[in-house]
């Protein structure tokens, strides 16, 4: 950074976090292109107007500009907003996760929600991989789960009289999987010094980022362990 950077922008460039809290650039080209002329980075500023052809920043700084990127971040805490799920007793499942923390099987499936399967829950997404990889293993299980149920509905065939089955993941499992992923995360760079990233929440929780491998995640989605499910219908 030191070599290619101008030394004006040093204490700005430089990482207060350890490498893997944030995302890493891969790509140096950043760095050379902060000698434009073209460039100037405003540190400690933030844009309040847009008018014309002029930004204006919270200091009063008047940037001309053709046009304006805004990257603003994601609200990747405010889970499933807009939409919540109730559960069959009218329990919302966004309250769940806000009073008891976003405690779920393996980011995909919530006790007392029968039938539910979350693609890329809290706690599946990596800074590392690829998120289609995530979600092709999160289907698997979830196939795998539904298979006997559509087994048990084709047999049935027409007849109402037969009440849809249903698959669940126990509260014990759900507990026990929820204190082992937090126990591993408390080891991982993410909530080292309270957080530094969007990855972290306010009180210093990393909801977001699967603490393991993808073949750790691959391998549990593909060989579900039944004790930890119950089975109606």
């Amino acid at each position: 950074m030191k070599r290619t950077a101008p030394e004006k922008y040093w204490d700005a460039l430089t990482p207060d976090f350890d490498i893997g809290a944030k995302r890493r650039v891969i790509d140096s080209g950043y760095l050379a292109a902060t000698h434009s002329p073209k460039f100037e980075l405003l540190q400690g500023d933030a844009v309040v107007s847009a008018s014309g052809h002029t930004v204006t920043t919270a200091n009063g700084v008047q940037v001309p500009a053709d046009v304006v990127v805004l990257c603003t971040g994601f609200k990747v805490r405010d889970y499933l907003s807009p939409v919540n799920v109730f559960s069959s007793t009218g329990e919302s499942l966004i309250a769940r996760l806000k009073d008891n923390g976003v405690k779920l099987y393996r980011g995909t499936v919530v006790s007392d929600f029968p039938n539910f399967f979350w693609i890329l829950g809290p706690n599946t997404a990596t800074g590392h991989s690829s998120v289609l990889f995530t979600s092709e293993c999160q289907i698997t299980l979830a196939l795998k789960l539904v298979k006997p149920l559509l087994a048990k509905l084709t047999a049935a065939g027409a007849n109402k009289a037969v009440a849809g089955p249903t698959v669940e993941v126990t509260a014990e499992a759900e507990d026990a999987y929820y204190a082992s992923l937090r126990g591993a995360m408390k080891n991982r760079v993410w909530e080292k010094d309270g957080g530094k990233s969007w990855y972290v929440s306010e009180g210093g929780i990393c909801t977001t980022l699967y603490p393991w491998s993808q073949v750790n995640f691959w391998w549990h989605s593909l060989w579900p362990v039944w004790a930890h499910y119950k089975v109606t219908g």
